[in-house]
């Protein structure tokens, strides 16, 4: 009686101490599963921490579009290799949240000629589009200041050597711009107190670049309380965007400007008015025009005859010549 009550007593601790370790093993096996290779409609992939990387492709499509979800979680990544070789593919449309492309992820995909990349990428690994030499065309719905934002590492020359077609978004180009980032302004932003007002010709050639194109800046509206500027027309653009552009830029969203104060040497053409040795007028000769200095943006030493320049107009030091003197 004594041995079988000893008998199941050991029975009963034998299964005790097996349970945990089989509850561990199952939980093991749970973690794994998150991060394990599946497939769905020909991809591979694996789940971490809720972002999906597409591991590889065993599909036979020649035009693929990458998923945007896949068991509820955001496609994030193009992993290592993951179409490496792949001689099938000619069209590649990679999903919105992707924001990094894995090493040698489409080395050797010799016959793909456009790949459409989100905004939202961020890397492309060393050598991900190495023997790709088909590809001509880039789809990016980004801005080109973005694209430039863009880490791309070496071994990626037929990725960059591309066409690359900017703000290209569900598949179609933006016919007009929704916001200021759309498109890039290039102006001279710095100007150079010249004895009048900003004017258009203060900022050299105006253009705009949108979709690919340049448009030359023909009109603008200059605010000088503000120090911003409007495009009111561009040459050769269409309405749509022309409009855009002008909305886009108006008011407080205008194009910003500063001015520096001209400085003032030796080799300036100077004029003035001396009573004795006291000075009564100061101009200087900007633009072909004569501007008169007020007495408030300089300091005077008599002794020395130099002018010393402040404010928000002039800096530097002029010494007075006889020949100066009117």
């Amino acid at each position: 009686m004594f041995k079988k009550i000893l008998l199941v007593s050991l029975a009963a601790a034998t299964v005790a101490f097996i349970n945990p370790v089989g509850s561990q093993a199952v939980y093991a096996a749970t973690d794994q599963s998150s991060t394990a290779n599946k497939s769905v409609d020909g991809f591979e992939y694996k789940i971490s921490s809720g972002k999906v990387t597409i591991t590889a492709y065993k599909g036979s499509d020649k035009t693929v579009k990458i998923p945007s979800k896949i068991e509820g979680s955001n496609v994030t990544a193009i992993g290592n290799e993951a179409f490496k070789g792949n001689t099938t593919i000619k069209e590649v449309t990679v999903s919105s949240k992707v924001t990094k492309i894995g090493k040698s992820a489409f080395s050797g995909c010799s016959k793909l000629k456009t790949i459409s990349i989100p905004a939202t990428l961020t890397d492309v690994k060393e050598n991900a589009f190495r023997k790709a030499s088909k590809l001509e065309k880039v789809n990016y719905a980004g801005s080109e200041d973005d694209w430039k934002k863009i880490d791309i590492d070496d071994g990626n020359d037929y990725l960059t050597d591309a066409t690359i077609n900017y703000n290209i978004k569900n598949g179609k180009k933006l016919k007009y711009p929704k916001t200021k980032d759309d498109f890039k302004v290039s102006y001279t932003s710095k100007l150079t107190f010249s004895g009048h007002d900003p004017r258009f010709e203060d900022f050299g050639d105006i253009t705009v670049k949108f979709n690919g194109e340049t448009y030359e800046v023909s009109e603008i509206k200059i605010n000088k309380d503000i120090k911003k500027f409007q495009i009111r027309e561009l040459k050769s653009a269409d309405d749509d965007i022309e409009k855009a552009v002008k909305n886009l830029t108006k008011g407080e969203n205008g194009m910003s400007f500063s001015i520096k104060p001209y400085k003032v040497t030796s080799d300036d053409s100077v004029s003035v008015k001396m009573k004795g040795r006291h000075l009564k007028r100061v101009k200087i000769l900007l633009d072909d025009d004569y501007y008169k200095v007020s007495d408030k943006e300089y300091d005077y030493d008599k002794k020395r005859r130099k002018i010393t320049f402040k404010g928000d107009h002039f800096k530097g030091s002029y010494k007075i010549q006889d020949e100066d003197v009117e």
